[in-house]
């Protein structure tokens, strides 16, 4: 697989092995908002569940979607008001024990309105168990995408993100760089399927045969036969 991109991630060391140019990844990373609620009425709902940012103790607690290669995968960012860096986390124990660390305020209330929210501990447990969120893989397939990231933004309504820095996000915790680079090749050429190759030119000679020029008698008698079709 080929990599055209403006930018370097973890995994790019996997073109080392070896690059099959007949697979390209053109990763430019691009912005829209989020599924039409009228014509895309079960992705949109599905919008509507993720988690908004909350503020607590000068701490921005964000709920996110990260989809690789058919995956769902749910994605707590914690960052502080005064660093833009924000700490990543791919498991509820692993966010929540930062919460505890850094002594992180969270809402002692909860109740099911508030299912989707990440600013309580039970808050995040049950965004890392919610399975409904496998929905929004449809969107590898509406952008032919295969690293896509879903978040609930009320700002500039921009709710997707398309091919994100997976090392600004943290993902090289999770999987290896050339188990990656094989999945993404793997996802581009088999699921999302690569653009169908140019035909060769068909040659001169071919188009003489097929019309029956093939020869010195293509349309004349063999010698010693009589006039008539050929055998």
């Amino acid at each position: 697989m080929l990599i055209a991109s403006k930018f370097h991630d973890y995994y790019d060391s996997a073109m080392g092995l070896g690059i099959d140019k007949t697979v390209v990844y053109d990763r430019m990373t691009q912005k829209f908002p989020s599924p039409n609620k009228i014509n895309e009425k079960s992705l949109n709902d599905l919008f509507d569940k993720l988690p908004p940012s909350r503020e607590r103790s000068g701490w921005w607690i964000e709920g996110r979607i990260l989809l690789v290669c058919g995956e769902a995968i749910p994605l707590i960012q914690i960052r502080h008001r005064t660093n833009d860096k924000p700490n990543n986390f791919y498991s509820a124990d692993k966010a929540i024990d930062f919460i505890r660390a850094k002594n992180i305020g969270t809402s002692m209330y909860w109740s099911l309105w508030r299912d989707h929210c990440v600013d309580s501990i039970k808050g995040i447990e049950n965004f890392f168990k919610n399975r409904e969120f496998s929905g929004l893989t449809k969107l590898h397939h509406i952008h032919k995408c295969p690293v896509i990231l879903c978040y609930d933004e009320t700002r500039d309504k921009n709710s997707i993100t398309l091919n994100p820095n997976l090392k600004e996000l943290g993902y090289q915790t999770q999987k290896d760089p050339y188990t990656l680079f094989q999945n993404i090749y793997m996802f581009i050429s088999g699921v999302l399927g690569t653009p169908a190759k140019e035909p060769k030119p068909v040659s001169d000679e071919i188009i003489a045969a097929n019309h029956g020029h093939d020869g010195e008698y293509s349309f004349k008698n063999l010698p010693g036969k009589k006039r008539g079709r050929n055998r």
